[in-house]
């Protein structure tokens, strides 16, 4: 029998950014160039029959946007000879011969939308001038804002942020600029719509509200006020459309669609109790650019919604009732719809990585060559009743040999997502596959606390770090020992990453059922987190409560690395130095204390990552990582 490896993950390819296109669509597909250490993507079209290539140049051919006619088509790509000019806008006339250049940005571009009439806005970045006389070859950071950083972007508190409004010929005039981020915009009659923060100390709450910029006044009014979490928003004739939620002392309030009309905010999903993206968790997916929803022409809209274990795809009717369109034990991972109500879109399963598929005929077959070398098996779900009389949902991906059989048991892995308010379910985890081929049974659920379950569900946590999130996880593994008697229940395995981190990190703390841990991207001290990570402050603030400053005592409970004392199980810390979400100094802070009370521990450092490691990370340290994780869990 053919044995999947870490290295297998090279043969992988990741479909994303679909669009339609005229008669078509477009889409990016990726894939890790092991030769380069690094990812290739290029542009696809797609019909209802067969797909072909459009770029060949380049090694990042990304976001496509088609324009509203739906004759051009424009993307960013580095194709071009000066890549320390960063990504550049390239765009396709209908004929689609050769790629035409618009832009020549010294620092690249964030990102671009067209307008009504066929011309671009895009946003860039640029350093701001510092006042110091070495200034010319500064790289040092002057800091005066809460929001200074952000995982996987870096440092942005010496930037200026402008947009600018572009014509096919090239001619460009700026239309904004702020040094204050700019999170995503749109542009209609001579005025730029913008979410963001520009408050003076907008820093502190760190609020999304909705700006309207008139650029013939060059005023900037601020239209949508108060305690929004905004995730992101169109125009549709007259009115706003954005999906949020008022932050009323958790981040698990669900996002609802909001309509803002004539200085009123409509609420169109009043009754929604799921959220209206994915949420679930694959670490098969690379440049997906797909925007939050769609409106059609008469005003319905289409999104994703995260329900249970599953994604689906929905529309919501001008009447306020929402039809699921797409749904099943997949993952609807993006989707298009043409004028004729036709629906392209890409779909995942835990047994097949993405595809394109045309309504209900699956088109393309990039990831097919894989699967018939390697016969991936579906996982068999569970449903249990916790202690408290609430269902809740899992998984056991049985091991695909016996490797690891002993005395006709086999060892086990709990794996525990992150977020928290993320999920497990029908999405293509290949590191959940590689762990079965290992010869372990891989168990992986939804506690409380995760997504696709509703407010109470996910909101049951915060401010309870540890306590009826803990209890699911180990009536899981109790309910799962009842049901499958060849689990050895001596030789299970636990590991988590970023809440599911600091999940291990406490679980280890309270129990010695497990004989191996592995904590990755992990929370260790909530205090010394509050203060370093680039969401600590808010993360800590509305999950834990307050401040360290005042609500001490709470921030130590709710801290594993305060109750290390009984630690019995070997720990393996797996982390990276340029992790800005869950900050380098928590793992080593563990590493530290467990070492002064002499318990097993081992820290593994990769340089030069993000939180996105296990996602987005360079190709021969995802691997890398993968192969330790194997390792460690051989001595099961």
């Amino acid at each position: 029998m053919l044995k999947l490896t870490e290295k297998d993950i090279f043969k992988l390819k990741f479909l994303g950014s679909i669009k339609v296109f005229s008669n078509s669509a477009i889409f990016t597909l990726s894939y890790m160039d092991e030769k380069e250490n690094t990812y290739i993507t290029h542009l696809f079209m797609v019909n209802k029959k067969t797909y072909k290539q459009l770029t060949f140049e380049g090694k990042r051919n990304v976001n496509p946007k088609v324009s509203n006619d739906k004759k051009l088509l424009a993307f960013l790509s580095d194709r071009h000879k000066e890549k320390e000019k960063g990504l550049q806008i390239y765009y396709f006339k209908e004929g689609l011969f050769e790629p035409i250049k618009l832009t020549d940005e010294k620092e690249g571009i964030i990102d671009f939308i067209w307008t009504e009439n066929n011309k671009i806005v895009f946003l860039k970045e640029r350093k701001k001038n510092i006042d110091s006389p070495y200034k010319k070859h500064s790289d040092i950071h002057v800091i005066e804002s809460l929001s200074y950083k952000f995982d996987n972007v870096g440092y942005f508190e010496n930037k200026i942020f402008e947009i600018y409004l572009l014509d096919l010929n090239g001619r460009k005039r700026r239309l904004f600029s702020s040094d204050k981020p700019i999170s995503d915009f749109r542009f209609k009659n001579d005025k730029l719509y913008l979410l963001g923060n520009f408050e003076k100390n907008g820093d502190i709450n760190s609020y999304n509200y909705i700006y309207e910029y008139d650029i013939k006044k060059r005023k900037l009014k601020k239209i949508i006020d108060g305690n929004w979490d905004i995730n992101g928003f169109e125009i549709y004739e007259d009115n706003i459309i954005f999906v949020g939620s008022k932050r009323n002392e958790t981040f698990a309030e669900i996002k609802h669609f909001y309509k803002f009309s004539d200085g009123k905010i409509i609420d169109l999903t009043p009754n929604l109790d799921r959220n209206p993206y994915n949420s679930l968790n694959s670490d098969s997916r690379f440049a997906n650019n797909q925007p939050l929803f769609k409106v059609d022409n008469y005003g319905n809209i289409y999104f994703l919604m995260t329900d249970g274990p599953r994604c689906v795809l929905c529309k919501l009717k001008k009447d306020g009732s929402i039809d699921k369109l797409i749904e099943g034990n997949f993952s609807v991972e993006g989707f298009d719809i043409d004028n004729e109500n036709n629906i392209y879109w890409i779909k995942q399963s835990f047994t097949n990585p993405s595809e394109i598929y045309f309504n209900d005929k699956k088109i393309t077959s990039f990831n097919d060559k894989f699967l018939r070398k390697y016969k991936l098996k579906e996982p068999e779900y569970i449903r249990f009743k916790a202690s408290d009389n609430v269902e809740v949902e899992g998984f056991v991906l049985k091991p695909y040999n016996d490797l690891k059989r002993e005395n006709n048991k086999y060892s086990a892995v709990l794996e525990i997502h992150g977020g928290p308010r993320t999920a497990y379910g029908y999405s293509f985890m290949f590191e959940f596959h590689l762990l079965a081929y290992d010869g372990h049974f891989v168990l992986f659920s939804n506690p409380r606390g995760s997504d696709g379950y509703g407010f109470e569900f996910a909101n049951r946590i915060v401010k309870d770090y540890g306590n009826r999130d803990y209890l699911d996880l180990m009536e899981f593994v109790d309910e799962v020992l009842k049901r499958y008697n060849d689990i050895d229940k001596d030789r299970i395995g636990v590991i988590g990453g970023s809440y599911g981190g600091f999940m291990t990190n406490w679980i280890i703390t309270k129990t010695d059922r497990f004989k191996l841990a592995l904590t990755q991207r992990s929370i260790s001290n909530w205090i010394s987190f509050f203060g370093t990570s680039d969401i600590g402050w808010l993360f800590g603030n509305y999950e834990i409560g307050k401040t360290p400053f005042d609500n001490f005592g709470e921030y130590v409970e709710r801290s594993p690395i305060f109750h290390l004392e009984n630690v019995k199980t070997p720990l393996l810390i797996l982390h990276t130095d340029k992790d800005y979400r869950c900050p380098l100094e928590q793992a080593e802070q563990l590493f530290t204390a467990l070492r002064i009370l002499n318990k097993k521990v081992k820290l593994i450092v990769i340089p030069d990552e993000s939180h996105e490691l296990s996602r987005s990370g360079k190709p021969k340290h995802r691997v890398e990582r993968l192969y330790h994780i194997l390792k460690w869990f051989r001595n099961l």
